[in-house]
């Protein structure tokens, strides 16, 4: 008997007979095969079974000397002697790996063994010192053997497995068994996804040339329709001005699939679709987000802020929001959400901070590098050039939390009404010397 383990596949109680290189995977021939290439798998091989095949070499190596001997009719010359060391170290070292393998609890690589095992032919098949007539009679008598249920050798009889490692393999096994089914998982949900969108297209009237995962509105720049593709990786820019763009949102009964980019431009205020989009239906994962660009300063965030944090969790590397009116308790929520963000902006934002915001510790562990100021310190906006403690109360605020300051990179400053010595003696102050202010004109 082999004593192999069982194929991982679930309800499947056949021996596994491949080893998964990548996924390090033990499966039946059967689930191999409809899963993978050869080239990703290994044959295994028991080490109780292969010490049984180094048995019968050992043999086979007794007698290359019996043989050599003889028909030497004297002691072996050099060359003969030296060939006989390598041969014997090979075959020592494929006793080593088979007790190893053993008492680990794995297995070995049918494949590797076999190329071993022709190397081993082929030197002999090339030595010189006995008669092609007695190497073949020596390769007959080892493959009679070899065909037997040969006896496993003394030197492997008496070894015992490490339970603890057999265990700890079986352990390994069930959890990347789980990880390989997760991903299956989320493949189909992907294409679950792709279908639903299709039926929901072909509901709107959506024509078969058109993409399966396409709701129809309006190019802007052009005025004429378009469908809006929310096929993985796409960017969407939504104009919710635009009548058909906000039925885009108002349609929605589900998430949208991973995408690269998105905008909401002219965000109306308190809109009941926008909410629940930002909350229900954002994209499972984003990349870069932007809301209400291209529009005029709104007081309406204390609608959105809670739900702009729900949507952050999505985004990978870029949150911005523009030209809303921004109070402390906004500030501390909205920068708290995306203080893992690699670039968080408020742009084009009017700051009301009369007093010190207090963060109370929440930016504790903060990786941001990037955040953008821009154009917030221009007039009728926070008018910086004329209220720099409005902005002093911002930067020391945020330099009160210590990974905070010590891991932001760059400030991005454009249009931010001060002047650059004014804004370097202001951030020098509070522990930012560091930072590099970007985007501004000088």
């Amino acid at each position: 008997m082999e004593d192999l383990p069982k194929c991982l596949v679930s309800n499947c109680d056949q021996t596994a007979r491949m080893f998964v290189k990548k996924l390090k995977l033990y499966n039946c021939y059967k689930h191999f095969d409809e899963t993978y290439e050869q080239a990703e798998g290994e044959r295994l091989i028991s080490p109780k079974l292969v010490a049984k095949k180094v048995g019968v070499i050992e043999q086979m190596l007794r007698l290359f000397k019996y043989f050599t001997q003889k028909e030497c009719q004297e002691k072996p010359d050099e060359r003969t002697l030296k060939f006989q060391q390598e041969f014997t170290l090979q075959v020592q070292k494929l006793r080593d790996d088979t007790i190893h393998a053993y008492e680990q609890g794995s297995y070995l690589d049918f494949g590797d063994l076999a190329q071993k095992a022709r190397n081993i032919q082929a030197d002999m098949d090339g030595d010189e010192t006995f008669s092609r007539f007695a190497c073949n009679i020596m390769w007959k008598i080892m493959q009679e053997k070899l065909d037997e249920d040969s006896e496993i050798p003394a030197w492997f009889s008496g070894l015992v497995p490490k339970q603890q490692n057999i265990l700890q393999e079986e352990l390994k096994q069930n959890k990347l068994a789980i990880e390989v089914l997760d991903q299956k998982n989320k493949k189909l949900q992907q294409q679950n996804e792709d279908y639903k969108w299709n039926l929901s297209a072909k509901s709107l009237g959506i024509s078969s040339s058109q993409s399966p995962s396409t709701v129809p509105t309006n190019t802007v720049n052009s005025g004429q329709s378009k469908p809006i593709d929310v096929t993985s990786g796409n960017t969407i820019r939504l104009e919710l001005t635009n009548l058909r763009d906000m039925n885009f949102l108002a349609f929605l009964d589900r998430r949208i699939p991973i995408l690269n980019r998105m905008d909401l431009n002219k965000v109306p205020a308190n809109n009941q679709h926008v909410k629940d989009f930002l909350q229900r239906y954002f994209p499972i994962e984003l990349k870069f987000f932007n809301f209400n660009c291209s529009s005029t300063l709104s007081t309406g965030l204390d609608y959105y802020a809670e739900a702009l944090t729900v949507s952050s969790t999505c985004v990978r590397e870029v949150f911005s929001i523009y030209n809303f009116e921004i109070c402390e308790s906004h500030l501390v929520m909205l920068v708290c959400a995306n203080k893992n963000m690699q670039r968080f902006g408020l742009q084009h934002c009017k700051f009301g901070l009369p007093t010190v915001p207090d963060f109370g510790g929440k930016l504790k562990g903060s990786t941001l590098k990037v955040l953008d100021l821009n154009a917030c310190g221009r007039k009728g906006y926070s008018n910086w050039a004329n209220n720099q403690l409005n902005f002093e109360n911002l930067v020391e605020g945020l330099s009160k939390e210590e990974d905070f300051r010590a891991n932001l990179q760059k400030i991005w400053m454009k249009q931010c009404g001060m002047q650059l010595k004014v804004i370097k003696r202001i951030m020098s102050k509070h522990g930012f010397a560091h930072l590099e202010i970007c985007g501004h004109s000088k």
